[in-house]
């Protein structure tokens, strides 16, 4: 079971954290930061309150356009995903990713429609 830290004590970190180092930007890597939509559209409603641009590394399994959107709303410039391989069977047959690369250029191609910049992982 994973267990998630409560939004609101997130966010006011981020914000305590950057104004005392001056951030100009915050990098949030967690790999389950997109797996559950409530949570993310929650944080992307609350994080006007720090006011900076933020990037964010997950897994092209866990987003979709409304995601994709709230996280541009709210400041995201940079989505970073793990593809890993382009070779479906080094993916999913090694990797265990689960993805298809159908999917992986789906999301690609949403996140700039939506106006993400975007980078990938690969081994």
């Amino acid at each position: 079971m994973t267990r998630f830290r409560n939004i609101d004590d997130v966010i006011d970190e981020i914000y305590t954290v950057t104004k005392k180092y001056q951030s100009d930007l915050v990098w949030l890597t967690d790999e389950t930061f997109t797996m559950k939509k409530s949570r993310i559209l929650d944080f992307c409603e609350k994080y006007n309150k720090v006011n900076l641009p933020f990037a964010v590394e997950t897994r092209v399994d866990t987003v979709n356009e409304e995601i994709l959107k709230a996280l541009k709303q709210a400041g995201c410039v940079l989505l970073c995903m793990g593809i890993e391989s382009g070779v479906d069977r080094i993916r999913n047959g090694i990797y265990n990713k689960g993805v298809s690369r159908e999917q992986i250029v789906k999301v690609f191609r949403l996140a700039k429609e939506v106006g993400l910049r975007t980078s990938s992982f690969n081994i």
